[in-house]
């Protein structure tokens, strides 16, 4: 009989298809903020394949890919093609193609369904689009004409390289400043009470170790979302009371949604409205 076990993290990464340079400037910026540091970034490759996005996005579009420094569980692209989704709806002028990468496969996530697709929850379907075998990427008969290409197969065996490297570091994160989607893959693993507490940005440095200190006494494991940029949530990971910190641009019911913490510690400045659906205890500081 076969035997249960979790599955090796991956390697995420993101297509980006633009016209304007200038929204794909404020969209790599958010996937940034989201998602973790870029290790890997693909020269522009010209989109000649189809005329299919041109109405919705203009002409001339070209291509990049860039991949993420945290690896990911498998089953946190449901939540990251559902979160490029909610990108793409504000900046129309762009098109987000998330998946990962593993040591024999490429997976993309999509919205629509397909003979060779298999759901994975929420709207979400997953795609075996290129298998890897003797060294080289092998596409399959309905592979898109584009992830056919040499110059996309180029950029996606120096993201398989590069996630070959990342597996022989420490997972989960060793070091404090982390991103929501990394923290989502492990924290269900730890067996000891866990807490998040959520603070605005340029908070006086007094309150915020009042709150930490506050916080700190309920759980074992405490978790600090600075509603930020990456920068001001850098600039807290030194502080010993707090064992993990991430920056986010989203709303809070987000972080209780995927963390799922027990205690959610939240100060005078975020309501309650919209966590009624969480089961955790939320404590306003």
């Amino acid at each position: 009989m076969g035997k249960e076990r979790p599955p090796f993290p991956v390697k995420l990464f993101v297509g980006i298809l633009y016209g304007d340079r200038r929204a794909f400037d404020e969209i790599r910026d958010s996937l940034v903020s989201s998602l973790g540091e870029i290790d890997l970034e693909s020269e522009e490759i010209p989109f000649k394949w189809t005329n299919y996005y041109e109405e919705e996005l203009g002409s001339d579009l070209k291509r990049v890919f860039v991949s993420f420094v945290p690896l990911i569980s498998p089953e946190q692209i449901v939540d990251i093609k559902r979160f490029t989704n909610r990108l793409e709806g504000e900046q129309r002028k762009i098109n987000l193609d998330p998946g990962y990468i593993e040591g024999g496969k490429l997976v993309l996530a999509t919205t629509k369904d397909q003979a060779h697709r298999i759901y994975i929850g929420k709207g979400i379907y997953a795609e075996v689009t290129l298998r890897f075998k003797d060294g080289r990427y092998i596409p399959f008969d309905y592979t898109y004409p584009d992830y056919r290409s040499e110059e996309y197969h180029e950029f996606f065996l120096k993201i398989r390289k590069k996630y070959f490297e990342d597996l022989r570091s420490s997972f989960p994160p060793t070091s404090k400043l982390t991103t929501l989607w990394a923290l989502k893959g492990v924290l269900g693993e730890l067996q000891k009470t866990k807490g998040v507490l959520v603070i605005k940005r340029k908070r006086d440095i007094i309150e915020i170790m009042e709150l930490v200190q506050k916080a700190r006494k309920n759980v074992d494991v405490l978790i600090l979302a600075v509603l930020g940029d990456r920068e001001e949530a850098e600039a807290l990971s030194h502080v010993d009371l707090i064992d993990y910190v991430f920056s986010f641009k989203g709303k809070v019911q987000e972080i209780a949604s995927l963390l799922k913490p027990d205690f959610l510690f939240v100060s005078g400045e975020f309501g309650f409205e919209a966590l009624e659906f969480y089961e955790g205890r939320v404590l306003r500081l």
